[in-house]
């Protein structure tokens, strides 16, 4: 059977656009994690800074419980600036774009289904798919791999893709012991 050179383009396009809505999702996920994580670190700090006003002490000495804010003031500072910098929301919304872009060219090669295009309308659609992914960012290979790969939870593909946020678990994880490690302070255990 002859290869239909419209189908092979739809099909090629269509992983294109799966890749940039992943893209999008991932890098969705990283603005919510970076902006969860400042959130998080910030109340941390308000509240063991409250706690210490009032004159409660923790069940660790004040120099640790100093170390610890030090350690999340800092943290706090580099997530700001690396999300910033990164500017995972633009991202994404730039890759939702491309993504809707590129559909609507599937949507016309769609109504093309098993024909074959002419050589001008072929290289048309080509230049135009083309001309769509010179305006944006691309997206990695972490993200067509996602889209590609069978969906097993626990395939190589979702876990090098997950891997990609374990930043941010080491640190929420790093955060809980601390304040695990803080322990309550004894004279709010007492309140009756």
């Amino acid at each position: 059977m002859k290869d239909i050179n419209s189908n092979a383009l739809r099909q090629m396009i269509s992983k294109t656009v799966a890749s940039r809505f992943q893209a999008s999702r991932r890098l969705t996920l990283h603005n919510n994690l970076s902006l969860f994580s400042i959130t998080l670190f910030s109340i941390l700090l308000i509240l063991v800074s409250m706690v210490q006003a009032v004159g409660l002490k923790f069940a660790v000495s004040d120099y640790v419980v100093n170390i610890g804010q030090l350690f999340l003031s800092i943290l706090v500072l580099c997530f700001s600036i690396a999300i910033t910098m990164s500017d995972f929301s633009l991202k994404s919304s730039k890759q939702h774009d491309c993504g809707m872009e590129l559909n609507e060219l599937v949507t016309y090669l769609k109504n093309k289904w098993d024909i074959e295009l002419s050589d001008d309308e072929y290289n048309d659609s080509v230049k135009k798919y083309y001309s769509i992914l010179a305006k944006y960012e691309n997206h990695l290979d972490v993200d067509f791999n996602k889209v590609v790969a069978p969906k097993k939870i626990c395939s190589k593909e979702n876990l090098n893709y997950y891997a990609r946020f374990g930043f941010y678990y080491v640190l929420l994880l790093t955060v809980l012991t601390w304040i695990y490690y803080l322990g309550v302070p004894p004279a709010l255990l007492s309140v009756s």
